[in-house]
Protein backbone atom coordinates (compact mmCIF):
# COMPACT_ATOMS: atom_id res chain seq x y z
CA UNK A 1 0.00 0.00 0.00
CA UNK A 2 1.39 3.52 -1.20
CA UNK A 3 0.25 6.97 -0.28
CA UNK A 4 1.38 10.20 0.46
CA UNK A 5 3.03 9.42 3.93
CA UNK A 6 4.84 6.48 2.42
CA UNK A 7 6.49 9.11 -0.26
CA UNK A 8 6.92 11.42 2.49
CA UNK A 9 9.24 8.71 4.60
CA UNK A 10 10.96 7.46 1.60
CA UNK A 11 12.22 10.93 0.91
CA UNK A 12 10.47 11.48 -2.53
CA UNK A 13 8.68 14.93 -3.37
CA UNK A 14 5.65 12.90 -5.04
CA UNK A 15 3.28 10.45 -4.32
CA UNK A 16 3.09 9.18 -8.11
CA UNK A 17 7.07 8.60 -7.33
CA UNK A 18 5.96 5.35 -5.83
CA UNK A 19 4.12 4.09 -8.45
CA UNK A 20 5.25 0.68 -9.96
CA UNK A 21 8.14 -0.05 -7.47
CA UNK A 22 8.06 -2.92 -5.53
CA UNK A 23 9.03 -3.07 -1.57
CA UNK A 24 12.89 -4.19 -3.27
CA UNK A 25 13.23 -0.64 -5.06
CA UNK A 26 12.23 1.10 -1.91
CA UNK A 27 13.62 -0.67 1.26
CA UNK A 28 17.24 -2.32 1.57
CA UNK A 29 17.20 -6.34 0.89
CA UNK A 30 16.96 -7.24 4.85
CA UNK A 31 13.87 -5.01 5.29
CA UNK A 32 11.93 -6.16 2.09
CA UNK A 33 12.98 -9.86 2.63
CA UNK A 34 10.58 -9.71 5.60
CA UNK A 35 8.08 -7.62 3.85
CA UNK A 36 7.92 -10.07 1.04
CA UNK A 37 8.28 -13.63 4.12
CA UNK A 38 4.80 -12.19 5.35
CA UNK A 39 3.21 -11.35 2.19
CA UNK A 40 3.92 -14.67 1.04
CA UNK A 41 2.60 -16.89 4.01
CA UNK A 42 -0.73 -14.12 4.21
CA UNK A 43 -1.37 -15.19 0.71
CA UNK A 44 -0.41 -19.47 1.09
CA UNK A 45 -2.22 -19.55 4.05
CA UNK A 46 -5.26 -17.22 3.51
CA UNK A 47 -4.93 -15.84 7.23
CA UNK A 48 -4.36 -11.90 8.19
CA UNK A 49 -1.92 -10.80 10.12
CA UNK A 50 -2.64 -8.56 12.58
CA UNK A 51 -0.41 -5.88 14.72
CA UNK A 52 2.91 -7.24 13.54
CA UNK A 53 5.53 -4.87 14.12
CA UNK A 54 7.76 -3.69 11.38
CA UNK A 55 10.13 -0.90 10.78
CA UNK A 56 11.16 0.98 7.60
CA UNK A 57 14.17 2.63 7.17
CA UNK A 58 14.49 6.77 6.56
CA UNK A 59 16.55 8.57 4.78
CA UNK A 60 18.15 9.64 7.53
CA UNK A 61 19.07 6.06 8.33
CA UNK A 62 16.19 6.30 11.77
CA UNK A 63 13.84 3.63 11.79
CA UNK A 64 10.53 4.20 11.75
CA UNK A 65 8.08 1.69 13.31
CA UNK A 66 4.36 0.69 12.60
CA UNK A 67 1.68 -1.98 13.56
CA UNK A 68 0.60 -3.51 10.30
CA UNK A 69 -2.48 -5.70 9.06
CA UNK A 70 -1.78 -7.69 6.40
CA UNK A 71 -5.01 -9.27 4.96
CA UNK A 72 -5.26 -12.22 1.77
CA UNK A 73 -6.40 -10.19 -1.36
CA UNK A 74 -8.78 -12.02 -3.56
CA UNK A 75 -7.68 -14.61 -5.89
CA UNK A 76 -7.71 -12.30 -9.10
CA UNK A 77 -5.46 -9.36 -7.12
CA UNK A 78 -2.65 -12.19 -6.43
CA UNK A 79 -1.64 -10.04 -4.10
CA UNK A 80 -2.95 -8.75 -0.39
CA UNK A 81 -3.35 -6.07 1.16
CA UNK A 82 -1.27 -3.78 3.99
CA UNK A 83 -1.82 -1.59 5.95
CA UNK A 84 0.43 0.19 8.30
CA UNK A 85 0.00 2.18 11.72
CA UNK A 86 2.92 4.60 13.42
CA UNK A 87 3.83 2.18 16.55
CA UNK A 88 3.56 4.49 20.02
CA UNK A 89 6.04 7.10 20.93
CA UNK A 90 7.26 4.59 23.88
CA UNK A 91 8.57 2.54 21.31
CA UNK A 92 10.77 4.84 19.36
CA UNK A 93 12.16 5.93 22.99
CA UNK A 94 12.96 2.54 23.96
CA UNK A 95 14.80 2.87 20.43
CA UNK A 96 16.38 5.51 21.46
CA UNK A 97 17.66 4.31 24.94
CA UNK A 98 19.29 1.38 23.32
CA UNK A 99 21.09 3.40 20.80
CA UNK A 100 25.19 3.62 21.03
CA UNK A 101 26.03 7.39 23.14
CA UNK A 102 27.42 9.53 20.95
CA UNK A 103 31.22 11.06 20.96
Amino acid sequence: MANRQVAIDMGLDDFSELLGKSDLELHPQEVSAGFISVEAEVMTTGVAKIDLEEFVILPNGKRKWFFVIQIPGHEWQQRDCRSRRDLPRYHRAQESRNAPAGP
